[in-house]
């Protein structure tokens, strides 16, 4: 049987519902403080990809014989070592956050940076990146990824909380596409 004749046909119904978890907005505010988060569909994606990439490297050898006819051993230890590298990408993408605090920036994962508003000397707006980049006057630095939940809306609060005399370049997005 022929499955690649249903391939369209999965493909048209899952891209849907691929995109519906990816649209959804991540930002909560809480007295003021607002936390932003990458859509909750990265982490299930990556979490997914490497699940499947893993369970093709433990069972693929199993199903098609070497050239002498012999079935080789499962490369268990690849295939957890891929699963593992899934996971923690996953458990990345849930922890990170970029919070807007009511005096500084704060962003990362598992350590992270802290800019008060105050030592902000420039925020640059990277396009072929689609990020933005806050320095501070003692060197430190924290990029943002475009790729967040209601990234616009950041882009918009963090113009506001900025000091006087700061602004954030006319390239960043202030609208949702």
């Amino acid at each position: 049987m022929n499955l690649a004749l249903f391939l369209p046909i999965v493909v048209s119904l899952a891209i849907p519902l691929v995109l519906a978890t990816f649209r959804r907005d991540e930002h909560s505010d809480v007295e003021g403080v607002l936390t932003y988060r990458w859509p909750i569909g990265f982490a299930y994606f990556f979490l997914a990809g490497y699940s499947l990439l893993a369970f093709l490297l433990a069972y693929l050898p199993l199903v098609f014989p070497d050239r002498s006819g012999k079935y080789p051993v499962a490369n268990l230890p690849l295939s957890l070592a891929v699963l593992l590298v899934g996971a923690l990408l996953a458990v990345y993408i849930f922890r990170f956050r970029v919070v807007l605090e009511k005096t500084a920036v704060r962003s990362g994962a598992f350590l992270s940076k802290s800019i008060c508003y105050s030592e902000i000397v420039s925020v640059s707006y990277v396009e072929r990146a689609k990020q933005l980049i806050v320095r501070a006057s003692s060197g430190k630095r924290i990029r943002i990824a475009g790729t967040l939940g209601d990234f616009a809306s950041l882009v918009v609060e963090l113009e506001h909380r900025l000091p006087e005399g700061q602004s954030l370049p006319r390239e960043a997005p202030r609208v949702i596409p």
